[in-house]
């Protein structure tokens, strides 16, 4: 026919042409590209997940047991300090004094172990000053206890001395007397460090020998309102005292009912030992400072010189259960 080209091929018609269709997108696509999303944060009607709350959980779980370790540290431990007199007791009897020695630490000891709130019992003597380092040997004649107990106690915790009254008497006193006990709280070191430290390592050759460390007792009393200042500035001290070779101990104790009166307690080596630590200049710095916050006494008081009977202590190597744990 008339108009048909060469080779019978239709000719191409664009009225007639064939359109591949493109298939329509669903009707809930995103037409563009979706904003930018902020890493971590949850998208809108999205719950947030627990990998973005872990952070503040995190947070949260700090801040919960810093406040419970401060609140353990600041609230201390119930304490008893109790003094007492074996009277007419032989003097300068070696018998009577090891005897006395001997048995009241094993009650000690068994105390410790038989009650389950007590942390430590500490026994000491009267230091005879005309005897100086040698008074260890003398028979004693009065005698101070402390004894330190856990916070879960479910009543004040009664004066150990009690006990030992009947040990006291079969080491060669016809009667002792006893003063009112003392009810104390600690305030240093924390809690934590009144344990009684544990014995040497086998591996560690055994001690030998006795030694008495000077123990030095004295009460303080701070003007009104400073009570929290001197409990403050003597953390001080006793950090740098612990680092002094001969301190082994550097207590304070706050006197329960009495807001403005507290007890320190010093255990050192040897009377040297004492001597180079208020020699010292952070000793000499405290004092500087708490001098404002301290009654009209100050640091005048006389203090009680006492051996320690118990725990033992051992010279080489030096070893003591009066260690700061």
């Amino acid at each position: 026919p008339a108009g048909e080209p060469r080779g019978g091929c239709p000719s191409p018609s664009f009225g007639s042409a064939r359109m591949v269709a493109t298939p329509e997108p669903p009707s809930d696509a995103p037409t563009s590209d979706p904003p930018p999303r902020t890493v971590g944060a949850p998208s809108r009607g999205e719950r947030p997940s627990m990998g973005a709350l872990r952070p503040l959980v995190g947070g949260l779980a700090l801040l919960l047991v810093n406040h419970l370790l401060n609140g353990a540290v600041e609230a201390g431990l119930p304490a008893v300090l109790s003094h007492g007199t074996v009277r007419t007791q032989p003097r300068h009897n070696a018998s009577a004094a090891a005897l006395y020695a001997a048995a009241a630490s094993a009650a000690s000891a068994a105390a410790v172990e038989a009650d389950p709130h007590l942390l430590r019992v500490e026994l000491m003597v009267r230091r005879e000053e005309a005897a100086g380092e040698g008074a260890a040997g003398a028979a004693p004649e009065s005698f101070s206890l402390l004894q330190v107990h856990h916070r879960s106690a479910t009543a004040p915790p009664a004066p150990l001395v009690l006990g030992h009254r009947s040990v006291l008497e079969a080491a060669g006193g016809v009667a002792v007397s006893l003063d009112p006990p003392i009810r104390l709280t600690t305030v240093f070191p924390e809690r934590s460090r009144w344990r009684i430290p544990p014995p040497p390592a086998e591996a560690q050759p055994p001690p030998l020998g006795d030694v008495a460390l000077l123990v030095v007792l004295q009460r303080i009393e701070v003007a009104d309102g400073q009570a929290d200042a001197f409990s403050r500035a003597w953390a001080g001290l006793g950090y740098n005292a612990l680092g002094e070779p001969g301190t082994v101990r550097c207590d304070l104790f706050a006197v329960d009912g009495a807001p403005l009166a507290f007890y320190s307690r010093k255990a050192f080596r040897s009377a040297a030992d004492r001597a180079a630590h208020e020699a010292s200049a952070h000793f000499a710095a405290w004092a500087s400072d708490v001098a404002p916050l301290l009654d009209a006494a100050g640091l005048s008081r006389p203090p009680l010189l006492l051996d320690a009977v118990f725990p033992r202590s051992t010279p080489f190597p030096f070893s003591s259960g009066w260690r700061t744990a």
